[in-house]
């Protein structure tokens, strides 16, 4: 049997649960507990009387003598037959009520994935209330600059003071960029804390709503039971059919209805109270949903930072919780405003319009055609050829990387691939946010990382090529793990490893043509082994250098050649229609002309 100490360690096993709970949420742990204390005594006064059942006689005892037997069979059937059955059941009924109200209300916050939300919420705030605090901070700023003072009166030591006093890069005030960049950072947390929906709002709505509707309906059948029992200790128990008379109507009494009556007041009462508090939880359930909306439609104009974020939600949630509480709330929540508002200044304005529509590129550009006859010489020594598919960007080139040894995939296979490589890409750059936002983020040739992502949603074109495109390749290497080479004509080859390369590691080529075209490969089977050569151009710095320089030099005795003609080719059809139409405009003309004279 569960014991109050069992109940409170359940309700208090989690310090961050302990900080948001608000004034309703710790009267209804009161509340809960002195319902179990109700219970304990409904079970145990009841055990104790001595008379847990009912106590049958017959209504005129001198009509005949009562043996032990039939005085014990009678009991027995006036027990199942009488009309106050459920006063010898009750405190079971109101444990299991308890147990229900009680599981409701601790389920909302227990679940793993919650309960690890809350935890990295206490601590951002934890920190966030170090850095609101002006005591905190002055003590900081007095230890800060008496260091400064101390080294910079050192004669050996003076040279070596202003890179310390210029950490922050503020001179005026070390400290306040350092916390600034503190800020900074706590944001960029919760970017990636918010990255994830926790429903944590979901929970707590459906757990208040579900106690109210229980309570009301737990509630009205408890009145209605007090006011259709009104207060009696004996109850007509027919048993006709069952004994012969006079026992087919027997009086049965019930000594403990006093003490189970009050009970049931007292249980009455609790429930009417959890369902008064939880009533109260709605109606600020519904003032956040007002509120949240006001501060992102209204402060903010859509332009938070976390606007747009599954998690920020359940974030704003605990912060308004935590307002309630206490004055740190207050002090919470103005340095996280503070922090977003130091963030959005932070954002460089040239991130702003990084990824743009990417200029038209004439395939018949001789730098263009270059890189294709390069290229396909090369993986015709490597025995390899290259796929085209319907698209030539770099997911298309990944959906057809997969299995080298299949054509490639068709318009309506290869959509649903691309959308299954795109998925687990971006969830590699999320999981691996520590490695990923950082490069990114530094990275003046990406946008910001929440902003990449976004794209690689999106399937925006980026205008930069490998430049961008190269954490893209990394996180597909460490999904599949698979080597990655990008064969390239101008420039040597780039390889991308997995995290933990493994023996026997597939090797998957994919050619590269600037700004933005790439190209799967396939293995041709009729390649002979010298022609297979892949980890041979790999690994061999010498045997690569000398093959490019080979293929470089057919290009200037052949490929060149088929370039121009080719070019010639199509100008001399461009000339031989544009001669057709101006033809044909100049009739159109001469005839215009009659027609008006």
């Amino acid at each position: 049997m569960i014991s109050l100490s069992d109940a409170v360690r359940l309700e208090s096993s989690n310090p961050a649960v302990n900080t948001l709970k608000p004034w309703w949420e710790v009267w209804i742990d009161y509340t809960l507990n002195a319902f179990l204390l109700v219970v304990l005594f409904a079970l145990a006064g009841v055990t104790i009387s001595g008379t847990p059942g009912l106590v049958c006689l017959p209504a005129n005892t001198n009509l005949t003598s009562l043996n032990y037997a039939a005085n014990f069979y009678a009991n027995a059937k006036c027990t199942t037959h009488v009309d106050g059955h459920i006063l010898v059941v009750f405190p079971y009924i109101i444990f299991a009520q308890w147990a229900i109200l009680f599981t409701l209300h601790l389920s909302w916050f227990n679940l793993p994935s919650v309960k690890a939300f809350l935890a990295s919420s206490f601590d951002t705030f934890q920190i966030l209330k170090k850095e609101g605090n002006p005591a905190i901070q002055a003590k900081k700023k007095s230890n800060k600059h008496l260091e400064m003072r101390e080294t910079s009166t050192k004669p050996n030591n003076r040279s070596n003071s202003l890179p310390n006093s210029q950490d922050d890069g503020d001179d005026d005030d070390p400290l306040k960029l350092g916390r600034n960049a503190r800020l900074v950072y706590l944001v960029d947390l919760l970017q990636y804390l918010s990255q994830f929906r926790y429903n944590l709002v979901n929970l707590y709505t459906m757990k208040s709503v579900a106690t109210c509707v229980l309570t009301a309906l737990l509630s009205a059948g408890l009145i209605s039971w007090l006011v259709a029992f009104q207060w009696r200790t004996t109850f007509t128990c027919d048993l006709q059919g069952s004994l012969p008379p006079p026992f087919d109507h027997n009086s049965c009494s019930f000594p403990a209805a006093p003490y189970v009556y009050s009970i049931m007041i007292l249980n009455t009462i609790f429930t009417i109270v959890l369902g008064m508090f939880n009533l109260r939880a709605l109606f600020w359930l519904a003032k956040f949903r007002y509120k949240y909306r006001n501060y992102q439609h209204r402060k903010w104009h859509c332009n938070h930072p976390l606007h747009g974020k599954p998690g920020f939600y359940d974030y704003f949630f605990c912060i308004q919780l935590l307002k309630i509480n206490n004055a740190e709330g207050d002090v919470v929540f103005k340095t996280m405003e503070e922090a977003f508002e130091i963030f959005q200044s932070k954002l460089p304005e040239e991130k702003n319009q990084v990824v743009s529509e990417s200029s038209m590129i004439i395939p018949e550009t001789p730098n263009h055609y270059k890189n294709q006859f390069v290229l396909t010489e090369v993986l015709r020594e490597l025995g390899m050829s290259t796929k085209r598919s319907s698209r030539d960007d770099l997911w298309a080139a990944l959906a057809n990387s997969l299995d080298q040894n299949k054509p490639p995939l068709s318009s309506k296979k290869l959509l649903p691939c691309i959308h299954e490589v795109s998925r687990r890409v971006v969830a590699e750059l999320l999981e691996k946010h520590a490695l990923f936002k950082d490069l990114i983020n530094k990275d003046d040739r990406c946008p910001m990382f929440e902003d990449y992502i976004e794209d690689l949603k999106l399937d925006k074109v980026r205008e930069k090529g490998i430049k961008e495109d190269h954490y893209i390749l990394m996180a597909f290497a460490i999904a599949y793990k698979a080597n990655i080479v990008i064969v390239r004509a101008e420039k040597s080859s780039l390889l991308y490893e997995p995290e933990k390369p493994e023996e026997n590691q597939s090797v998957w080529f994919i050619t590269f043509i600037p700004p933005h075209y790439y190209y799967a490969t396939t293995t041709d089977p009729n390649a002979s082994p010298e022609e297979s050569a892949g980890l041979k151009f790999l690994t061999d710095q010498i045997y690569q250098t000398e093959l490019l320089k080979e293929v470089n030099d057919r290009w200037e005795s052949k490929g060149f050649m088929e370039y121009k003609s080719n070019l010639e080719s199509i100008f001399l059809k461009s000339y031989t229609t544009s001669l057709q139409l101006t033809s044909e405009m100049s009739q159109c003309l001469t005839w215009t002309g009659k027609m008006k004279v």
